[in-house]
């Protein structure tokens, strides 16, 4: 019983914020508004996602190491990332809980992506169902710094396709002084605006398939002896990493193992590809970032596949693009439902998207829920109602 539950807890929070983006389109139309606009309902939307973002606990692999450094850990005085520091000391300085810290990564995140997806409003209503239903919500929850940049560098991506150098470097600037590893992401500023290969729907199926074999096979898995210096140079062997470890050991295998959860991993890229055609016919006139960010969900989709085999460390760098593989996953199901009842090829197409995002979660949460661990980090648990758990890490 309680396996359901959990599960509905996350369907709840994608019918409530999908409810929240309508009621905003809504008010934009009959009000002949700018799409640019904020309202009283987007702006609940971001509430809506900060609240349950702050007053989580253990939800996400690195919510409890951050809780910890919100809350009592020594700040590393060698630590380069001025801003990160800088967060943590304005919330000790005015005394305030350690969920204040967690609620305020989690609004620079969804203020980001609903900035960035706003203009094309109606895909917010359908984004909710795709951020819970597929693996972003915990990558957000999980990995909170970095991906607060790779929730920057979706809005941020726009520089590239302007061509507006100083404001991405900028961007970058900022963004190493949250979490170093963003330096990663300077060369991407050259990659070609006119680099179109939605139309190449074999071939890019093709490399993909390609990449996921090369990275099973045991020669190419050989490269784990470089994480250590990977590591080293982007910063992913700081303090926060090592108690993550330790607060999760002995899940991170299971996790890679090819099963459901990797299945969807699988699927979602193949149903991106396979709609490509469509999605550019569809949204390439309306949106001038289609090409850049279909391109980024690909590099997204191959890169993963080839390092998710090695370790996390090599995982780590690759999230920084997983958001543009969601908000094409928000296309292929908003295409799809909006041709619902006139194709019937549509209709199954639509409910087998669906049941692909929601195996996603389903069976994250149901493994978590009969466990049998005393800390997990996947089902959503409030903080007010563990203090025994609170208690163990000086919370």
């Amino acid at each position: 019983m309680m396996v359901i539950v959990d599960i509905l807890i996350y369907v709840a929070f994608a019918f409530f914020a999908s409810f929240l983006a309508k009621k905003s389109n809504e008010y934009i139309e009959i009000n002949d508004e700018s799409p640019l606009a904020w309202d009283k309902n987007l702006w609940g939307f971001v509430a809506f996602f900060t609240i349950i973002g702050g007053v989580r606990w253990n939800v996400g692999s690195d919510c409890v190491s951050y809780a910890m450094m919100f809350n009592h850990l020594d700040i590393d005085p060698s630590n380069k990332e001025i801003l990160w520091k800088t967060s943590i000391r304005m919330v000790r300085f005015l005394g305030l809980h350690w969920m204040f810290g967690l609620a305020m990564y989690a609004f620079i995140q969804i203020f980001f992506i609903t900035d960035t997806i706003k203009p094309y409003r109606k895909l917010l209503i359908f984004l909710p169902f795709v951020f819970f239903g597929g693996r972003y919500w915990m990558d957000t929850m999980g990995a909170v710094r970095q991906m607060t940049v790779a929730c920057g560098f979706l809005w941020a991506s726009r520089f590239i396709f302007e061509r507006k150098f100083l404001y991405y470097a900028a961007f970058i600037i900022v963004g190493s002084m949250i979490h170093q590893s963003a330096l990663i992401l300077a060369p991407f500023y050259f990659i070609p605006n006119k680099l179109q290969l939605e139309n190449k729907r074999w071939l890019l199926i093709i490399v993909f398939l390609a990449c996921v074999i090369i990275g099973k096979t045991p020669a190419f898995q050989g490269m784990a002896g470089y994480v250590q210096i990977i590591a080293g140079a982007t910063n992913y062997d700081d303090k926060i990493d090592s108690l993550t470890e330790l607060l999760t050991s002995g899940q991170m295998d299971e996790a890679l193992s090819f099963g459901p959860m990797m299945l969807t991993y699988l699927l979602i890229p193949i149903s991106i590809i396979w709609y490509g055609p469509q999605l550019k016919e569809e949204y390439d006139d309306k949106i001038p970032y289609f090409t850049l960010w279909y391109n980024l969900a690909y590099i997204y989709a191959c890169g993963y596949f080839l390092v998710c085999n090695i370790g996390h460390y090599f995982i780590r760098p690759m999230m920084y693009f997983s958001l543009f593989q969601m908000v094409m996953a928000t296309m292929v199901l908003h295409y799809l439902w909006t041709r619902f009842k006139d194709e019937g090829v549509n209709q199954t197409a639509c409910y087998f998207l669906c049941l692909v995002i929601f195996t996603n979660t389903a069976w994250s949460v149901y493994k978590a829920s009969i466990s049998g661990r005393v800390i997990e980090t996947i089902t959503y648990k409030v903080s007010f109602f563990h203090n025994d758990q609170k208690q163990w890490f000086g919370l």
